[in-house]
């Protein structure tokens, strides 16, 4: 090698290690001209799941992700807070952060369910004081399907029981997953000519699922051929059920019997007509008394 190659070669070592030595100054002072806390403070908040499908009023829950740019978070680190279908209220509030920023969602037990139907859920991260972390929400929202639950509703008769009753029942994937709820029966009788005979309310406790009994005695005749309707109303379900009602059945009252008659009770009708009689039956007996004495009180 000669000495130019030699000269040649060292100026262009100084150029290189001149050009690294400008990069390193330039990457020193833009750094000093940042903000420290800009750079270690963004956070990113999503759902694990963009889906989930749930049943009405079951226990369920999705996995939130928080992270910050050059840490992992922690319990101190903050909280989240998730909406849904844009509220105002968070669905769930303060909800803690475990190590590697992972949080758990579940429903409130304390507050009511979703109602069945598509809802959006969207979550905010709350940084704690002192943290240096900034607030982040989730760019896309979690869709939360909730699927109502079967509610059947059953009416049957014993029109030929010494008193005819309609009994009412509850069964379905309501009743399996949730029991029985609370809510109102309402039973009505017609005759063949839709006239109503008999309209009764009765409460259905929740929980009981012991058929609720309704009796006829005081609408339909003995022998009589009428149409029995029962509905079943409940808020409760109204909001994550979905509900079929009793078909309507056609009954005939069987004629009461002889020992019947004598030991069935009377309907309050029943009664006021036989008073009637008796007081029609006893006026020519009153007449005929009236006539008596001024009979003998004549001189």
């Amino acid at each position: 090698m000669s000495p130019a190659d030699v000269v040649a070669g060292w100026r262009t070592l100084r150029a290189a290690m001149a050009v690294m030595t400008l990069a390193m100054i330039a990457t020193a002072f833009g750094l000093a001209g940042m903000d420290p806390a800009q750079a270690d403070s963004a956070t990113t908040i999503s759902f694990v799941e963009p889906t989930k499908s749930v049943s009405y009023g079951s226990d369920w829950h999705t996995v939130i992700r928080v992270t910050a740019a050059y840490d992992t978070l922690d319990t101190p680190d903050g909280t989240v807070d998730v909406f849904a279908d844009g509220s105002a209220t968070p669905l769930v509030a303060g909800i803690t952060i475990y190590r590697g920023g992972v949080a758990y969602l579940s429903e409130d037990a304390s507050a009511p369910p979703l109602a069945a139907g598509d809802h959006q859920l969207t979550a905010l991260f709350h940084p704690s004081a002192g943290s240096a972390l900034i607030t982040s929400q989730t760019p896309t929202p979690l869709t939360l399907t909730v699927t109502p639950l079967g509610l059947t509703a059953r009416a049957t008769v014993e029109a030929a029981a010494a008193v005819p009753t309609v009994d009412l029942s509850l069964s379905g994937a309501w009743v399996k997953a949730l029991s029985v709820p609370a809510g109102k029966w309402t039973v009505r009788v017609v005759d063949s000519e839709n006239r109503q005979l008999l309209s009764k309310t009765v409460s259905q406790s929740a929980g009981s699922t012991t058929p609720v009994a309704v009796d006829l005695r005081d609408g339909p005749r003995p022998g009589q051929t009428v149409t029995v309707t029962a509905t079943f109303v409940s808020p409760a379900v109204a909001a994550g059920g979905t509900l079929t009602q009793p078909v309507p059945l056609k009954i005939t009252l069987p004629s009461l019997t002889p020992a019947q008659v004598l030991s069935a009770p009377m309907p309050w009708w029943s009664a006021g007509i036989a008073v009637l009689a008796v007081l029609i039956s006893a006026g020519p007996l009153v007449v005929q008394l009236r006539r008596a004495r001024r009979r003998r009180a004549a001189p």
